[in-house]
C-alpha cells in the first residue's frame, strides 16, 4: 500500500496567527515604519524589500494594537500597497509597481500547455522554477499571448512517485490595466 502525504506550508504563518503589536507611533512615521513595527511582533519574520512605502502614514493609525496582520491590512489599504510574507520575509510594494526581476514563460524554458487568461490576469504552469517571486514581472511568450503581468502568487507541487513524475510551478499574474479599469482608477 502506497501512502501519499500532502504538505501545505504558509510562510510566516505562526507570526501572522499569534503575533502581537502594541505601539504608539511618532507623528512623522512612514508606512514603512509601521510595517517594520508590526514585523517585530511576528515571530521568525524578517523585514525585506519595501518599495513605495516611504510616504507618511495616515494619522488615523497612530496607535497600532493587537494582531499585526490586521494592523498591516488597514495601513496597506489606506496607503495603496500590497504586503505579503515570502520565505519568512515581510515584503511590501506600492500597487501598480514591481520589484526588479522577470520570469519568462515560454516553451523553451518549461512552460506547460497554454497560459489561461481570466478576468484579472493570467495563470500559467511551468516546470519547477524556484526563482519566481511575488511582485516581479511575468513575461508570457506564447503563440496566442505576448505580454507582461505582475506576479501575485505562485505555488510549487510535485511527486517522486511514478515514472512520469515532475515538479510544477503554477504562477498567477495580474494585468494591472484590467485591475485599474475594474476598480475605476
Amino acid at each position: 500500500m502506497d501512502l501519499i502525504t500532502t504538505i501545505s506550508a504558509g510562510s510566516g504563518d505562526k507570526g501572522v496567527q499569534k503575533g502581537k503589536v502594541n505601539k504608539t507611533m511618532d507623528k512623522n512615521s512612514t508606512v514603512k515604519d509601521y510595517l517594520n513595527e508590526c514585523a517585530k511582533g511576528m515571530e521568525g519574520v524578517e523585514v525585506g524589500q519595501m518599495q513605495g512605502c516611504s510616504t507618511k502614514a495616515d494619522k488615523t493609525h497612530k496607535t497600532i494594537v493587537g494582531n499585526p496582520k490586521r494592523a498591516m491590512d488597514k495601513i496597506a489599504k489606506r496607503a495603496n500597497i500590497d504586503w505579503w510574507i515570502e520565505l519568512m520575509t515581510l515584503k511590501a510594494l506600492k500597487k501598480n509597481e514591481r520589484f526588479g526581476g522577470t520570469t519568462i514563460a515560454n516553451v523553451e524554458n518549461g512552460m506547460i500547455g497554454s497560459p489561461k487568461e481570466n478576468i484579472k490576469g493570467v495563470s500559467v504552469d511551468m516546470l519547477l522554477n524556484p526563482s519566481v517571486r511575488i511582485g516581479t514581472t511575468l513575461n508570457i511568450q506564447s503563440r496566442d499571448l505576448n505580454r507582461n503581468y505582475k506576479i501575485i502568487s505562485y505555488s510549487h507541487r510535485g511527486s517522486f512517485y511514478g515514472s512520469g513524475s515532475s515538479w510544477i510551478t503554477s504562477i498567477v499574474g495580474e494585468d494591472e490595466e484590467k485591475t485599474n479599469k475594474e476598480s475605476g482608477s
